[in-house]
């Protein structure tokens, strides 16, 4: 390649000359693609080769040495390939580029449930296949010859058993071999091992949830804050809108939903009545949540379970209502709403769920109708759940050290403390128990706040509150409380910091309860430096004129705080129920602290994924976010998603320091002209 200068010369000796550029040819390129046979024993897969450049028309190989004009390679077996290319008159040959065709592949048996048969020629036992795969529908045999699209087998004696299991109609077969031995209860195997039954305990589910206040206790609550003789307003009434958000963490989580009014599950691992259902394992037989077209759970989808409950029929009538029951392998972000016709969602209440592994055995109440504020206090009562049979709970209402109400509780039985609980009140179980505490303005036409309780074996010597006092929308002051409770029978000094630095001790008397309003647009901190610990809760909107911005919260302890929220379950911008505004006055509210001992200092930067699916930004780590925020420690942040719902977000310290971040959902009072 080059400039040439020709010279021509004739026979009579003239001359001409002309340069002429000789130019290289382009590179020849190319890349290859590939698909997958499409079952096994099939050799249908294919390769492609798309070339480039060089010199037109090309031949193609997947060997190096037999060519053909075609790009286009069929009928192939799963294995490695070397692809070449080369150009007109062969002067020219590019590769090679290996390109592997995979052979298909079987779904995974994630866990098989045996019920044993109770004697040896019972018939009684029974296999639960729990598998997942590519999203196809899958199919299960216990011969090779009859499949059927249930993963449930029953009728089965004593024996040897090989579960298969298929995509629907294909070849490729997962297998594993499992032993019923008679009287041998119910136990369970993990994927791809073989196990005799009596070799193992069982099988747990990751975690368990119970849907807490049932609707008659419930508007019972209502009623005892807004009762007829308040007169003026609406009185809340049957129906109770059930509205429960269970927001799905991780891809391919699987749950089991069991309606409590048909009695709950021997064993929920391996369900046999006909109103319990299985979502997410890719079998619509055996139950599909609702709205959806697919029985497949990714991170970041958001089950809706909602009812319109009649507390006199709640026994009779199959709803998503208090004491239904769930079992997931993945984790869950559960959220309760609930709210009474008539007044509707001005005077609901909200609860974030725990899973019973996170449930306790001691609880005690931080305010009471004793340490009345503002008229927030007017009623304070509680509803206790237990999940054992035979749960034996006393309560000590009004903290007097003897025992006022003793009762057993089986599982999924609920006890409503309807109102006169004092702070310091004692709620103490002989098993696990979850405790959600319910406070109210009585008359005001409505207020109320919810608050899910920490087991005191959590309370802690620091607290991060994320919710600063806001100016309203109509310039009115609505303050945040933080309400303090010594659980101690002695006196703490309770230390607290904001964004703007240190601010006055706290003392706080044996057993008692003190309160502070948080500045206005900062995070806050509460601490004792000598390791004393104590509970705190917050309330917003927290004068007594002021009933339409107020909800409130219970504060973690700063030893269940980490760099990240991993989902925020339930956190639409409006009342859910009602067709978008394109409102958004309730964001997300976050604060940044460095735990004791932490080298780092100074701001924290924030990353956000406003749904949960990614976005266009990679953080330190290479994870996908869509917008960033640096706050100073103890900044207060409001977040909102331009789509006008928080519902999915994750939220996460992406700096590199060890911050951890506390945060809260609710109203927005600068930017609501709405009711809390």
């Amino acid at each position: 390649a080059g400039t040439y200068r020709v010279t021509v010369t004739d026979q009579n000796g003239c001359t001409r000359q002309r340069n002429v550029v000789l130019t290289e040819p382009v590179e020849l390129t190319f890349t290859a693609n590939s698909t997958d046979p499409s079952d096994c024993g099939f050799t249908d897969g294919t390769i492609t080769i798309l070339a480039a450049g060089g010199i037109a028309p090309y031949e193609y190989s997947i060997d190096g040495s037999t060519w053909q004009a075609s790009n286009f390679f069929s009928t192939l077996a799963p294995g490695t390939y070397f692809t070449y290319v080369r150009n007109a008159g062969s002067s020219c040959v590019t590769g090679p580029i290996g390109i592997t065709i995979n052979a298909a592949e079987a779904p995974i048996i994630d866990n098989i449930t045996i019920i044993n048969p109770s004697t040896p020629s019972s018939n009684d036992g029974g296999l639960l296949i729990n598998a997942s795969g590519n999203g196809l529908a899958i199919e299960f045999s216990l011969d090779g010859v009859v499949w059927q699209l249930s993963n449930l087998f029953n009728g089965l004696d004593e024996g040897t058993y090989t579960v298969r299991v298929r995509y629907q109609g294909l070849n490729c077969v997962a297998s594993s071999i499992v032993t019923l031995v008679a009287g041998g209860g119910v136990v369970g195997t993990s994927s791809g091992e073989d196990y005799c039954s009596e070799d193992i305990s069982g099988v747990t589910f990751l975690e368990e949830y119970y849907i807490p206040l049932p609707e008659d206790q419930a508007l019972s609550s209502f009623l005892s804050m807004y009762p007829a003789s308040c007169g003026g307003s609406t009185n809340p009434v049957d129906p109770i809108v059930s509205y429960n958000s269970v927001g799905i963490v991780e891809t391919g989580s699987t749950i089991n939903y069991d309606h409590w009014e048909d009695g709950y599950e021997v064993n929920i691992g391996f369900p046999l009545q006909a109103t319990t259902e299985i979502w997410g394992d890719g079998n619509i037989g055996n139950g599909m949540p609702p709205g959806y077209v697919v029985d497949v759970l990714n991170a970041g989808d958001i089950i809706v379970l909602q009812s319109n409950v009649v507390s006199t029929t709640r026994g009779t009538v199959i709803d998503f209502d208090g004491g239904d029951k769930m079992a997931s392998r993945g984790n869950l972000a559960v959220t309760r709403l609930a709210w009474p016709t008539g007044p509707g969602t001005f005077f609901a209440g909200a609860l974030e769920i725990y899973p019973t592994i996170s449930w306790g055995t001691q609880f005690e109440v931080p305010v009471g109708e004793d340490e009345n504020v503002n008229d927030m206090f007017d009623y304070v009562g509680a509803v206790i759940m237990a999940f054992e049979d035979n749960t034996s709970i006393s309560i000590d209402v009004d903290a007097d050290g003897t025992p006022d109400i003793v009762q057993t509780l089986n599982e999924g039985d609920s006890r409503l403390v309807d109102g006169a609980l004092n702070a310091g009140a004692t709620i103490n179980a002989s098993a696990g128990v979850q405790v959600h505490l319910i406070t109210g303005h009585i008359c005001a036409s409505y207020e109320t706040r919810w608050f899910t309780l920490q087991p005191v074996q959590n309370w802690s010597d620091s607290y991060f509150n994320p919710v600063a006092t806001q100016q309203g929308s109509g310039d009115a002051n609505d303050p945040t409380y933080v309400h303090l409770y010594n659980p101690n029978n002695f006196g703490i000094t309770v230390s607290w910091e904001t964004e703007s630095g240190a601010q006055s001790d706290i003392n706080i008397g044996a057993n008692d309860v003190a309160d502070r309003e948080v500045p206005e647009g900062e995070g806050s901190h509460f601490f004792t430096t000598t390791g004393d610990v104590f509970y705190a809760i917050a309330t917003i909107d927290s004068e007594d004129s002021e009933l339409v911005h107020d909800w409130g919260f219970a504060i973690l302890p700063e030893s269940q705080l980490t760099g990240q929220i991993t989902m925020v379950g339930f956190a639409p911008g409006e009342n859910p129920t009602m067709t978008p505004s394109g409102s958004n006055t309730s964001p997300i509210w976050i604060t940044p602290g460095y735990p004791a001992g932490s080298s780092f200092s100074g701001p924290v930067t924030i990353c956000i994924d406003y749904n949960g699916d990614g976005g266009p930004l990679n953080d330190l780590n290479g994870t996908p976010y869509d917008a960033s925020r640096v706050v100073n420690e103890l900044g207060m942040l409001t977040i909102y998603d331009p789509d006008g719902d928080q519902t999915g977000m994750r939220i996460w310290v992406c700096d590199g320091s060890d911050a951890v971040i506390a945060g809260a959902y609710g109203q927005d009072p600068s930017t609501s002209g709405g009711s809390g």
